[in-house]
């Protein structure tokens, strides 16, 4: 009996029919973590099947003893394979993705026990499927087959830390709404209906923490643990290699010179698979799929205020005067010339406006000066620098408070990737994404409501900076750049330091974004300028995208009238950090850059079609202002509107394209799928 870690019960059935295995038993699991498949000689379906029927309504002790015998039973089925096997191990845990207690049995097969024409066949296999989804081939990714196991996984209810089903109760009571709708759902579902139940609704939101998160992560095998990467530079570097591979999350732990269990996690949500997941949305959807839900998610937009709550874990450590030790995290140094380590980068700032009292959060960058004091820099721009010098105005202290580590909603609220929704809360937009009240509690020192569980948090104050400031930066931001060197800034004075045991940070370092996302991996800037152009009237927006971040975006319109172009052009010119806005028609695909280029270089008259916009808003990480203007605080920059558009007077009479019709395309594709076939890529019409 050989397990294959990784691979899915269709997958393993192809796998085995490849590899010429005469039998294949995919077991009615009640939910495969781990979607592992069993390639076996000679084990019978209706043998495992008696075990996992039995349990299914069983006591943890009935299940415990279920799996003694299957430890039993497994080790006899490899021995008589002649398989060498190490130490079976039955092991308990927590499975918070639906709500409910894990048992996990655990067989390693030695080194040697696979044959080479098995691994290199399993190689092949799983680099076309990796291809098919992701445009790569696993190889080129330096993705390697480490271990192969058979992992067995019960779901039963799970008490939560406010619901206890007492001893003998039906477990589905402890389970309330859409949790409890679909647990039933599964307890209904056939045995071999499961997988596919669980892989339909992988996770349930909303998730109670950051950990809950990490947990979905493991779950939909979208995480992976790293251990003995150092804080200086090398996690940064790690981080950035994997986005650009577009890698798992990270979760970085043993980090030298701090306790196990003080963890760092990157890469959380720069996929569109994780994306999705941290919104609540189907993990199975493609790109225009996932653009159209998010669309139609914002669009339904109702306020979720949070919920006060007495207390939360992130007061398990409560840390005042010579307690408090900014240092004990093992804040990374992200890039080679920063000047420090930035503990905030996936954070959520939060401030109190003084003239109306609302509460704003965003996600600005904190660097640690020393112990009881972080560095804060935020663009001036920006809501909380606006605050910052409200407060400074009155001659008073701005009371802040960062949270170093959260589910990611809040940050993606905080960012914001949830849309530029002004005067709505950030805390009930993330409510809203969350499906449910972010919880908070008020903190003493600033009387902030900071996330209740949320891993770390320090509460403190921002004097006005002629009181005290101190050299911050550099820091490579998200242009890709170091688009400033060391100045003096702000910084907090921490009061209070909060953590929870073994606490996690959440770490979104800058890097050289590519294409049309940066961390989140849903392009929902394209989608916010898009709102933004309907909004302003402009009829036939039929698609935006940005080919980079900053700086480059085509909007696809089907023309109407002479001048629509540019109208279109000049309420799309307002993106920040702007730099380049390309118009194109309806038969050009704004996704393809080959395609833009194109209709750049046939359609674009450079004396006539391109107009420069000046004095345009940009920002103080622009690297392209001067430094002597950055001094006198001029954050202006240009625009360059290209109008790639058949020129609309004589839009009739402009040449036919070549390129063969979307019809005869379809025709000769259903006809000659041997020379192509589906799920290649095909050029865009």
């Amino acid at each position: 009996m050989v397990a294959f870690g990784g691979a899915g019960p269709i997958h393993a059935a192809q796998l085995a029919k490849e590899l010429r295995i005469p039998r294949v038993v995919v077991p009615p699991f009640p939910g495969v973590a781990s979607a592992m498949g069993l390639l076996v000689s000679d084990l019978k379906r209706d043998y495992i099947q008696s075990h996992f029927a039995a349990i299914e309504d069983a006591s943890v002790d009935e299940v415990q003893s279920h799996f003694e015998a299957m430890e039993a039973a497994a080790g006899k089925e490899l021995e008589a394979d002649g398989i060498p096997v190490g130490q079976i191990r039955c092991d308990r845990a927590l499975d918070l993705r639906y709500s409910v207690q894990k048992y996990e049995l655990t067989v390693p097969v030695a080194d040697g026990a696979l044959e080479d024409s098995h691994k290199s066949r399993w190689r092949e296999l799983f680099d076309a499927r990796h291809e098919q989804e992701y445009g790569t081939r696993a190889s080129d990714q330096s993705v390697e087959i480490v271990n192969y196991r058979l992992t067995a996984r019960v779901l039963l209810p799970k008490p939560s830390a406010r619901e206890h089903p007492r001893s003998g109760e039906d477990p589905r009571g402890a389970l309330k709404g859409s949790r409890r709708a679909y647990f039933e759902e599964w307890l209904e579902c056939p045995l071999y209906e499961r997988e596919r139940l669980n892989h339909k609704r992988r996770v349930e939101m909303p998730y109670g923490d950051l950990r809950e998160f990490i947990s979905a992560l493991d779950g939909s095998h979208e995480l992976r643990r790293v251990e003995e990467a150092h804080w200086d530079l090398e996690i940064g570097a790690i981080a950035e290699l994997n986005y650009e591979r577009r890698g798992p999350a990270l979760l970085f732990d043993r980090i030298p010179g701090y306790p196990k269990g003080y963890r760092i996690l990157t890469n959380a949500v720069e996929t569109l698979r994780r994306s999705l997941l941290s919104i609540d949305l189907p993990l199975d959807l493609g790109m225009n799929a996932a653009l159209e839900a998010y669309e139609k998610k914002i669009a339904s937009y109702r306020p979720v205020p949070p919920q006060v709550v007495p207390t939360g874990p992130v007061f398990e450590n409560v840390l005042e005067g010579a307690g408090i030790d900014l240092e004990k995290f093992p804040t990374p140094r992200w890039h080679e010339d920063d000047g420090g380590r930035y503990i905030g980068t996936g954070c959520v700032v939060l401030m109190r406006d003084p003239d109306n009292g609302g509460v704003n959060f965003g996600t600005y960058r904190v660097m640690v000066q020393d112990k009881n004091t972080a560095g804060l820099y935020i663009t001036p721009n920006h809501t909380g620098a606006i605050i910052l010098r409200k407060y400074w105005e009155k001659g008073r202290s701005c009371p802040v408070a960062v949270s170093l580590g959260q589910e990611p909603v809040m940050f993606l609220a905080s960012a914001p990737y949830l849309g530029e929704k002004r005067g709505v809360s950030k805390y009930d937009l993330a409510g809203y994404f969350r499906a449910a009240p972010v919880e908070v509690v008020r903190e003493e020192v600033t009387g902030l409501p900071i996330p209740a569980t949320a891993e770390a948090v320090l509460a403190g104050e921002v004097a006005p900076p002629e009181v005290e400031a101190r050299p911050e930066g550099p820091f490579g931001e998200w242009t890709g750049y170091y688009a400033s060197g060391t100045r003096l800034e702000p910084v907090i004075r921490i009061k209070r330091l909060y953590h929870r045991n073994d606490p996690i940070l959440l770490g979104m370092p800058p890097v050289k974004f590519r294409g049309a996302t940066a961390h989140f991996g849903i392009p929902v800037e394209s989608n916010y300028i898009k709102e933004k152009l309907q909004k302003a009237g402009i009829e036939d927006v039929l698609d935006v995208w940005n080919l980079a971040v900053p700086g480059v975006t085509v909007v696809q319109i089907r023309q109407r009238y002479p001048g629509h172009a540019m109208k279109a052009a000049l309420a799309a010119s307002g993106v920040y950090m702007g730099r380049f806005v390309v118009l194109v028609d309806e038969d050009i695909n704004p996704r393809d850059p080959e395609d833009v280029l194109w209709a750049m270089g046939t359609r674009c008259d450079p004396e006539t079609t391109i107009t420069i916009l000046k004095s345009c808003q940009s920002s103080a990480l622009d690297p392209r202002i001067a430094p002597e203007r950055k001094l006198k605080k001029d954050f202006t920059s240009s625009r360059a509107i290209i109008d790639a558009c058949k020129p609309y007077d004589w839009i009739k009479e402009f040449p036919r394209t070549n390129v063969a019709s979307r019809e005869l395309r379809n025709t000769v594709l259903e006809k000659w799928q041997d020379l192509f076939p589906r799920g290649r890529k095909q050029p865009a019409n």
